[in-house]
């Protein structure tokens, strides 16, 4: 979408079998943008808009495709509201022969937020005994993303 004087955007996926695989926004007056999606296994974002002052994406994958070995990505959400900047994340401790390899890294899927710098990191694994002490070591490691 290039919209020159959009100043709001709602984008909300109900259904998971509706993944989506891109989104590319230039928007120059854009103000606050919610995001509520399932993402496609090939998922894209690219974002330019200067003004932004409230921001919630809430992206959520059932691919598996994004993590590093038994850890994988469930649900990314980021907020930017009154200047402080927020990333949690879902990860899947407990690997499932279902899920393809990894395609991207939590560190690649992190850089394609608007902003790379977050006040507040937010984990909630998802674990049934396994260690998770070398993955938050492996996120805290991400520079300049945290």
């Amino acid at each position: 979408m290039h919209l020159t004087s959009l100043e709001e955007l709602l984008v909300q996926s109900n259904d998971d079998n509706n993944d989506i695989c891109r989104i590319d926004i230039v928007a120059p007056v854009l103000k606050e943008v919610t995001f509520d999606i399932y993402m496609a296994q090939e998922f894209r974002v690219s974002m330019s808009a200067p003004v932004v002052e409230k921001l919630y994406w809430e992206f959520e994958s059932q691919h598996g495709n994004v993590g590093i070995g038994d850890l994988r990505l469930n649900t990314l959400k980021y907020s930017l509201s009154h200047g402080i900047c927020k990333l949690s994340l879902v990860i899947d401790c407990d690997y499932n022969d279902d899920y393809p390899d990894e395609e991207r890294s939590f560190a690649q899927e992190i850089m394609q937020l608007p902003v790379t710098e977050f006040s507040i990191l937010e984990l909630n694994l998802h674990t049934e005994g396994h260690a998770f002490g070398p993955l938050i070591l492996h996120l805290l490691s991400i520079r300049p993303v945290i």
